[in-house]
């Protein structure tokens, strides 16, 4: 972990132990004070910015993706092997709540675990290697939406700042198995869709989303979101 300093630009505040473990996935949490690390092995630690081993837990499960929740009080954890199931701890101590489980096909797999992380009006995007994606209203109380939309090989997912739309890269059978940047609304509407020549690696939304920085191989393009009125993008 790099943090800004007086003194000098940067700084080391936290190391792997001489690359014995190996990382799996690591997450911020909303205000930036946390950090959620996966281990290979099942091991899941909470640190802070300064450093600090908040906690650390050992679980049978594999995890590979982690997402807070609720502004930060719910951890998420998404299972690395086939089936699609969701671990919910609460931040503090790291104890555990509850599971969902989505999908228990065996051949169904965690591609994308990301929260909006509001505390009020949250949402949870969860996208299956199958092409199949689920939104998750209060996960506490399991409220699932399930959206079989035509795609196939999600790649990236990135919610707005206000939490009120989320953009992913996929293929779709609806652009002729084309990859394409897709928007949606909290509620799974389809709002836009735009077709890449290439795969797209990375995106990202500005603050204001009215703006989405994609990223492939060889190129970086910026696309302009008009929003009409206060109802539609």
């Amino acid at each position: 972990v790099w943090k800004q300093d007086e003194q000098k630009f940067l700084r080391e505040e936290m190391v792997n132990e001489g690359g014995k473990t190996r990382i799996k996935h690591v997450n911020w949490s909303l205000n930036g004070g946390l950090l959620c690390i996966l281990i290979q092995q099942g091991q899941v630690v909470l640190g802070d910015v300064l450093g600090n081993r908040l906690w650390g837990r050992n679980f049978k499960e594999q995890f590979s993706l982690a997402s807070f929740d609720k502004a930060d009080q719910l951890l998420l954890l998404g299972k690395e092997s086939a089936g699609a199931r969701i671990m919910v701890l609460e931040t503090e101590k790291g104890d555990p709540l509850m599971h969902l489980e989505l999908d228990n096909s065996q051949t169904a797999k965690i591609v994308i675990l990301q929260s909006n992380n509001k505390a009020e009006d949250s949402g949870v995007l969860v996208c299956l290697n199958t092409g199949i994606f689920f939104l998750v209203s209060d996960i506490l109380s399991s409220t699932v939406k399930r959206f079989d939309r035509g795609l196939s090989e999600i790649k990236f997912a990135q919610w707005s700042s206000d939490g009120k739309m989320f953009a992913l890269s996929a293929k779709s059978k609806h652009l002729n198995g084309n990859t394409c940047l897709l928007i949606f609304s909290q509620q799974g509407n389809p709002l836009h869709s735009f077709p890449s020549n290439s795969l797209i690696r990375a995106l990202d939304l500005n603050e204001s989303s009215s703006e989405i920085i994609i990223s492939t191989i060889t190129h970086l393009s910026v696309i302009s979101l008009r929003k009409p009125d206060s109802m539609q993008y």
